[in-house]
């Protein structure tokens, strides 16, 4: 059974500081108190990070025996045991299921640069 520690080191939230970018036009447009654009630019922050975490386990799925070879990497959850690739192929089904929820209603554009 995955273990929620081991799905958080997987999915990397310390990395989603950097899709905080989406969130720069609507505090430079002074909208940052207006309903609508803030709650339009967080959901493109979820939905960038949520995409940045499927990225990442893909990666761990398809670099895991050369992972398992790297000091350092061979410690992430894939490469390490402590994350099968089964549970690891559910967690992008589920992270893309959120994702299509997140960025339902959106306009396209963003769609497919998010793609």
């Amino acid at each position: 059974m995955l273990q929620p520690g081991e799905a958080l080191r997987l999915i990397r939230p310390k990395h989603w500081v950097k899709n905080g970018f989406v969130l720069a036009p609507v505090i430079f447009a002074r909208e940052l108190f207006s309903a609508d654009p803030l709650v339009l630019a967080v959901r493109a922050f979820f939905a960038f990070c949520l995409c940045a975490s499927i990225v990442y386990i893909t990666n761990d799925l398809l670099d895991a025996e050369a992972d398992r070879l790297h000091p350092e990497k061979r410690r992430r959850p894939i490469a390490a045991g402590t994350v099968s690739l089964l549970e690891a192929v559910l967690l992008v089904v589920a992270l893309f299921a959120f994702t299509v929820a997140t960025v339902q209603g959106m306009d396209r554009r963003f769609i497919v640069v998010l793609c």
